[in-house]
């Protein structure tokens, strides 16, 4: 009888005993479980993947010249001559490109000429303006180009009976020119142009009804 009873307390406590050593294997468990996500989640926010790196800042970008600029150019014309003949010419051009075959060019215009000889000594200035087209010829004959001008001079007026008047005459102007070049967006022009106002007032002219060649050589820069 003391045994039954002995055995039956004894299998009364390890029944016990299980419960509670299963229960605190669930803590424990529990607990581990616990601190495991907690750590995991830190070390996601530590821990950032390499494509979800921010991109380092970029440097500011480099300021590119306005795109008119790429189209644009400066030449024109410079003609000097000091003697007992002193013979100036000062023709500055601004281009603008329009594509590889046309050119259209603006700018001022100042002619300068005196004698020393005969006496009584003569000397006058030409200025105005004049605006220029160059259209450049189909390959193999690129170089060459046909040029027009028009140019809108004030000049002397030697018709008049007053003394020192002036007046403005319109020269058109046109011919053919070649264009070379001579380094990194830098070109050489020679033209041959021909006056068709056959004005005596104007600085081309000659001799009525006679077209004189006019020989210009200029440059053109780009920018």
């Amino acid at each position: 009888m003391d045994v039954d009873i002995f055995i039956e307390k004894r299998m009364n406590n390890l029944v016990k005993y299980s419960s509670y050593s299963r229960y605190n294997k669930g803590i424990l468990f529990f607990t581990c479980c616990v601190f495991l996500q907690f750590s995991l989640n830190m070390a996601s926010a530590q821990y950032v993947r390499p494509d979800n790196v921010p991109p380092p800042p970029q440097s500011a970008p480099v300021q590119q010249q306005p795109a008119f600029l790429d189209h644009s150019s400066i030449g024109g014309n410079l003609s000097l001559d000091f003697g007992l003949i002193t013979y100036v010419v000062i023709a500055p051009l601004y281009n603008y490109h329009l594509g590889k075959f046309a050119v259209i060019g603006i700018g001022p215009y100042y002619q300068y000429y005196s004698e020393q000889e005969p006496f009584p000594n003569y000397s006058a200035s030409i200025y105005g303006a004049r605006v220029v087209t160059m259209l450049f010829l189909p390959a193999p004959a690129s170089k060459f180009f046909i040029q027009g001008e028009y140019d809108v001079l004030n000049v002397p007026d030697v018709y008049s009976p007053l003394n020192n008047a002036r007046t403005s005459v319109a020269v058109p102007l046109v011919g053919l020119g070649y264009r070379q070049p001579a380094g990194n967006k830098c070109y050489t022009t020679l033209a041959i142009l021909f006056d068709l106002s056959n004005n005596p007032l104007s600085p081309y002219f000659v001799a009525p009804n006679v077209y004189s060649p006019i020989f210009t050589v200029g440059v053109d820069i780009g920018l």
